[in-house]
């Protein structure tokens, strides 16, 4: 399972820490529930409604396993993506 703050910061093409990734998470925190069940349990649809189409496409592949995971070493963390265009800071 993939943080939903990383979700969306791939939704949004920007780092982690970026304030729009905050506020985004929070307002889909507000509208759908916990984190877990946005993960989990919410419907795709009630997803795209509250945030886009491109963060339902991200939580549907990383429901289904399509995340490309490349994992760390020597002290470097590993790497999640859930589409080709991701930047990573």
């Amino acid at each position: 399972m993939i943080p939903l703050h990383e979700i969306i910061a791939q939704e949004l093409q920007c780092g982690a820490g970026a304030k729009k990734v905050t506020s985004r998470y929070m307002g889909l925190v507000s509208e759908l529930g916990s984190e877990l069940s946005i993960l989990l349990d919410v419907p795709l649809e009630a997803i795209e409604s509250a945030g886009s189409a491109r963060l339902r496409s991200a939580i549907e592949r990383m429901r289904g396993g399509m995340a490309e995971i490349a994992p760390g070493y020597d002290g470097e963390y590993g790497d999640i993506r859930l589409f080709e265009d991701d930047i990573h800071e």
